[in-house]
């Protein structure tokens, strides 16, 4: 027993700077964030109902709602997608149940247009997403997997994103988009003119594939800040920086 004792009191007196510094620092971060997380799951396992009413609750102080997680996920915003019009019926659901569902299950508010209101995209019905950016990442995958559920290996993204957004999901010297590409393993493919301010980025691919470049781009535009302070250390340090700066967060 006593020999055990004094090994690890000579363990403890080996580093008795390092330990104190690391505990505070990382612990209390990593305690304070994971039980958001584990509530977050259980609500989705409690029933749609909650979840929406939850996510609801967060979005209501405005721009500052939003998830415990952290980064670039509190960042409440729109996200635009289009749908192939043969593709509607499946994304509405009988009586609305499929829109409602997504709305309910990832606490976003959906709406698509009708044929009428965007005359420019006559193969496309628009559908619009509104809400932090977890929940309209989710919404946007539960949206392809509704719209493509006949076929999930063969999925089209089409995402539309305002003018003033194209550069950061481009990059300097086409960085981020060039990191999309690498990321999801398909190519993300951003249209040169834009239509009524809107730049239409396109990606095809299983449907894992799609829904990542979508989260991708959504991230890009959400962290243009931390994306600008990424290239500035590219150009430094190399490809390795910037996918290193990239995860962080996500």
């Amino acid at each position: 027993g006593m020999g055990g004792m004094g090994g690890s009191t000579k363990r403890m007196a080996s580093m008795p700077v390092y330990e104190p510094a690391y505990e505070p620092a990382y612990e209390p971060v990593y305690e304070q964030e994971q039980p958001a997380k584990r509530r977050r799951s259980e609500m989705m396992g409690a029933g749609a109902e909650n979840w929406a009413g939850a996510a609801a609750g967060n979005g209501a102080g405005g721009g500052g709602g939003g998830s415990a997680s952290g980064g670039g996920s509190a960042v409440n915003g729109q996200t635009k997608l289009l749908v192939p019009a043969q593709c509607a019926g499946a994304v509405i659901g009988k009586q609305g149940a499929g829109l409602r569902g997504i709305r309910e299950a990832c606490g976003v508010r959906i709406n698509m247009l009708h044929r009428d209101d965007a005359p420019h995209w006559p193969e496309d019905r628009i559908v619009t997403f509104q809400g932090d950016f977890d929940n309209r990442k989710a919404a946007v995958e539960a949206l392809l997997r509704a719209a493509f559920q006949a076929d999930p290996e063969n999925t089209t993204l089409k995402m539309l994103v305002p003018q003033s957004d194209a550069g950061a999901v481009i990059g300097k010297a086409g960085a981020t988009l060039k990191m999309i590409r690498d990321k999801t393993g398909i190519n993300v493919h951003m249209d040169s003119q834009e239509i009524l301010g809107e730049r239409l980025i396109t990606a095809s691919g299983p449907v894992s594939n799609t829904a990542s470049a979508a989260h991708w781009v959504m991230w890009s535009i959400a962290s243009r800040e931390v994306a600008a302070a990424s290239q500035v250390n590219a150009a430094g340090y190399g490809r390795n920086a910037v996918v290193g700066s990239y995860n962080y967060g996500i």
